[in-house]
């Protein structure tokens, strides 16, 4: 490289050096800032500015544009190393932060906020009882199917009347006619009575950043009223001082197998159900919204296995396609005959190794019902650019046309750039899926 243009390019990255440090500092100031302490609102931010402050710190160190085969090489080393510890460095962050808590409709972590939803949104007048929940056992039979059994229970005054008594599941397969397992008679002639319920839900979950996902698992409770002269409330009376974070609610003995629950909560949503279930005597009149009860469960998943069982796979051929660079070569001819390298050759290898890459996204797809594009999904998609570019690599190189950048050292600059192309590629997925989370 010439002198001249060598000086350019080394200003133009103090530059840039100078310009991300101020960048970095003020992504600082505005993560620290956030509203929300402690959550990843922000932090995307950080991790572009770092990324970019320190590849052009390792440049300014090691100033690769000498185009010496050390210098250049320990920038492609700096650079992947760069890229490959962002990513870690976000899926650290995800995989620990609590903050993020998605559920449906309003919360209400108290009786003061339960009965303050309830008057604000015209149930003041109804009868509310005071209903709980024990959930046991939970298990994910599907991409959209959960198993969930327990206990649900309703603490009942004297003068309820006995058509009333009772919870239904409504989005459950079989929440009608449950088992009552216990009653508790208690002095003032009110009364406990408990159900034991087994059901099966089906639900819509969000599966984008698969395997790092979080699901609300949710109970809806219906009172057996339909004339609207009733509502459920949540009975923390029946709880320690509810937090969100301790798992009121859950057995601590429940088997998570692959999923973790981190909170639980209740909550409350609108729901105009556009019918008054045969309660009218005479013509339809519009009963207004119900308040529906629900009991929440957030759950995460453990990630580690599912992320490295296909990133082994992933890396794999990832090396293996590095490896066939050293391959390719046009200055050398003895190398060529002995590894009998040719352009078709390299295109049939390219193709084989596409196989594991199209059999592991399957997988993922079968996981998550493939119903949207998922975050481990997108690494099979950089896969296909990568290994495509190798096949153009030998195209090129092949090609009786001299392309200059590509026949420069015998194929050294597409070694140099791989792996950074491929982590920079991965990098930047990962930051364009979870730059919004939670």
């Amino acid at each position: 490289m010439e002198m001249e243009t060598r000086r350019r390019l080394e200003r133009v990255n103090l530059v840039v050096l100078a310009v991300s440090a101020v960048c970095l500092v003020l992504a600082v100031l505005w993560y620290l800032a956030d509203t929300k302490p402690g959550t990843l609102d922000r932090w995307w931010a950080v991790v572009i500015t770092a990324t970019v402050f320190l590849i052009t710190t390792g440049i300014a160190i090691i100033r690769p544009f000498t185009l010496t085969h050390h210098r250049t090489v320990a920038a492609s080393v700096m650079a992947s190393v760069v890229f490959a510890a962002g990513i870690g460095l976000t899926w650290s962050m995800v995989s620990t932060d609590n903050g993020a808590e998605p559920i449906e409709g309003t919360r209400v972590g108290s009786p003061a906020a339960a009965e303050k939803y309830l008057d604000q949104h015209g149930s003041k007048r109804m009868r509310h009882i005071p209903t709980g929940v024990m959930v046991q056992q939970m298990k994910f039979g599907g991409a959209n199917e959960i198993d969930v059994s327990g206990y649900v229970w309703q603490r009942l005054a004297a003068d309820v009347p006995e058509r009333v008594r009772g919870v239904i599941f409504p989005e459950a397969e079989n929440s009608y006619g449950l088992d009552e397992a216990y009653t508790y008679q208690h002095a003032d002639g009110s009364k406990t009575i408990g159900w034991y319920f087994q059901v099966k839900l089906r639900q819509t979950f969000d599966y984008r950043h698969y395997p790092l996902d979080r699901q609300d698992v949710w109970l809806k409770l219906w009172t057996k009223d339909n004339t609207q002269q009733t509502a459920l409330v949540p009975d923390y009376s029946s709880y320690p001082p509810w937090m969100d974070s301790k798992k009121f609610g859950i057995d601590e003995g429940l088997v998570h197998a692959d999923w973790m629950p981190y909170f639980s909560t209740w909550s409350y949503v609108q729901h105009d159900h556009r019918s008054t279930q045969g309660s009218n005597a005479r013509e339809y009149v519009n009963p207004g919204v119900w308040s529906d009860l629900y009991f929440n469960i957030g759950t995460k998943r453990a990630w580690v296995g599912s992320m490295f069982d296909s990133l082994i796979r992933t890396l794999i051929v990832a090396v293996i396609a590095f490896l066939a660079l050293f391959l390719y070569t046009k200055a050398d001819d003895d190398r060529r005959a002995v590894f009998g390298f040719s352009t078709w050759g390299a295109i049939t290898f390219t193709m084989s190794t596409l196989l594991v890459i199209v059999v592991d996204q399957a997988q993922v797809r079968s996981a998550t019902g493939g119903g949207m594009l998922t975050y481990l999904e997108c690494f099979a998609y950089v896969m296909y650019a990568v290994i495509l570019g190798v096949s153009l690599n030998a195209v090129l190189l092949t090609a009786r046309r001299e392309v200059r950048p590509v026949e420069w050292a015998d194929n050294r600059l597409p070694k140099l750039l791989y792996w950074p192309a491929l982590l920079g590629l991965l990098l930047a997925v990962t930051l364009l899926f979870f730059s919004d989370y939670p």
